[in-house]
């Protein structure tokens, strides 16, 4: 019985030899991760066969021990976001990789314009009221590179993490000043400004405060500071 133990598990090391891959990932590096349903409870409830075989792109923060890394993945998605590389494979941006499983469905997880395609230029933005008090979320009008701006999309706020730092570069650009509501400074009337909780947002969150009104030209102008929960 011991000497059929050991021959298994021979077979079982050899296997698993030929599939685990090399491990030269460096920070900075963008991977595909594979996502098991089983693993995550936040994915259970979603039909397995509409699950991608991996997600992504994710960078690599930083290594973990000798074989797992830390992604920057988006906090909405509650997945703890240290992987071993067996669970990861190299990003290609040319897509011309066989091993990736494409899928013509739209992505679960994060919407395929935060992954596949990058901005031209954000036209527009709007908030989209919910049930219940902090339940609001902002909307941008992205036109995307490569499409008409007939195409332009409404983009949640909390889907276009990978674009944060052009969302907030729109948001600065059509408001003059930028209010420094956490150092007291003043703001125009409550009753026009708006408090935008990001989705799924809780006490280490950061808030995105919008303040509305309109200048001697007519044109709608934002006032952008992100603010910490008291």
């Amino acid at each position: 019985a011991r000497s059929y133990l050991d021959k298994v598990a021979r077979k079982i090391k050899k296997f698993a030899e030929r599939k685990r891959r090399p491990v030269n990932y460096r920070i900075g590096d963008k991977v595909m991760v594979k996502l098991n349903p089983r693993q995550f409870k936040s994915l259970r409830v979603i039909n397995q066969n509409l699950i991608r075989r991996y997600e992504g792109p994710f960078e690599i923060t930083a290594k973990v021990g000798k074989i797992s890394f830390r992604l920057d993945m988006p906090h909405h998605l509650k997945i703890h976001p240290v992987f071993h590389a067996s669970q990861l494979k190299p990003y290609h941006e040319d897509m011309d990789d066989a091993e990736r499983g494409q899928s013509s469905r739209a992505q679960i997880f994060i919407t395929p314009s935060a992954i596949d395609k990058k901005i031209e230029a954000i036209i527009d933005h709007q908030l989209v009221r919910g049930k219940g008090w902090g339940n609001s979320s902002a909307q941008f009008l992205v036109h995307w590179k490569g499409q008409s701006p007939e195409e332009a999309s409404w983009e949640k706020y909390e889907d276009l993490w990978q674009f944060k730092d052009q969302v907030h570069d729109y948001l600065k650009l059509c408001g003059a000043a930028v209010v420094a509501i956490s150092s007291g400074g003043a703001c125009a009337d409550p009753s026009s400004s708006l408090l935008i909780f990001p989705a799924m947002a809780d006490q280490n969150s950061n808030l995105l405060w919008l303040d509305k009104f309109k200048n001697s030209n007519e044109y709608l102008q934002h006032a952008w500071q992100p603010l910490e929960h008291a």
